[in-house]
């Protein structure tokens, strides 16, 4: 039970940082949106940063245009 619980934690931890929603997690797990959206509401409720940080970015990146990496490269984003 364990392992499986890990397994799932772990793919949410990579997979919110590529910008995964609730319907491509409703999609792995075989649950429903509304289930897959209570389990995101609940990891952002304990990382309130992480949601500031991307929305933050976000907002930034359509204002501009483009964004910054955090290596230092600049990637065009002027489709948004």
């Amino acid at each position: 039970k364990y392992a499986a619980e890990r397994r799932k934690a772990k793919g949410m931890n990579f997979s919110i940082a590529y910008g995964k929603s609730a319907q491509g997690f409703s999609s792995d797990w075989e649950c429903s949106i509304e289930e897959a959206q209570a389990a995101l509401d609940k990891w952002y409720a304990d990382r309130i940063e992480v949601k500031n940080w991307q929305d933050d970015t976000k907002r930034e990146a359509m204002e501009k245009g483009w964004t910054k990496t955090l290596m230092g490269r600049y990637r065009d984003l002027s489709e948004l």
